[in-house]
């Protein structure tokens, strides 16, 4: 459903698949779509549907996916990011892993002797891309500039709650009212029905 805004302050829905399997319309016509789309285009059933309705179709399909959502529970998506931590001095090592974990949100994945000669130690760790934006400064800083890191997108990852409220607060949004409540049926006697 593209251009649609999103239950969670107009964001937009991410991973949502639709099949319309029939469409009934008031005054009798019907079309059975899905597998059996071909067929009916085949047979010139597709031909007698009014491109009229098509707006109303569309319009039906966005109010059931978005109360289907709704119901459902979503929930913002975040960039996380792959990081590499090498570290010259092995003292900051506690630190920085303490650092990672409490303060940036993050998991570490593994740690090990670096293999290069200006590296001790090296972290592999995800990190959410918001927690990394001042990452440099801060870990110049821990480390006394020995430390270098390097990050790469690894996938979006559903916010923990409390983060996403947060979010959601900042936006002016409270996380029990996210958006307007949308019908579940298009005005002209279209509707949606569920298995």
């Amino acid at each position: 459903v593209r251009g649609v805004q999103g239950v969670l302050a107009g964001f937009p829905l991410a991973h949502v698949g639709v099949r319309l399997r029939s469409l009934r319309v008031d005054g009798g016509a019907a079309l059975a779509l899905g597998d059996a789309a071909r067929d009916a285009s085949e047979s010139g059933a597709a031909a007698r549907l009014p491109n009229a309705v098509l707006p109303g179709v569309q319009s039906c399909v966005t109010a059931a996916v978005l109360a289907a959502a709704r119901r459902a529970g979503v929930h913002l998506l975040e960039p996380l990011m792959r990081v590499e931590i090498d570290l010259a001095d092995e003292r900051f090592f506690g630190a920085v892993l303490a650092d990672v974990t409490s303060q940036r949100r993050g998991t570490i994945d593994a740690t090990g002797d670096a293999a290069g000669a200006d590296t001790a130690r090296t972290v592999h760790c995800k990190a959410p891309l918001k927690e990394l934006a001042d990452y440099s400064d801060q870990l110049r800083s821990l480390t006394k500039g020995s430390a270098s890191f390097s990050m790469q997108f690894e996938r979006y990852s559903a916010m923990p709650p409390d983060a996403e409220a947060k979010v959601l607060n900042e936006m002016g949004y409270s996380s029990n009212t996210t958006s307007q409540p949308v019908p579940l049926a298009w005005s002209m006697g279209m509707s949606i029905d569920s298995d």
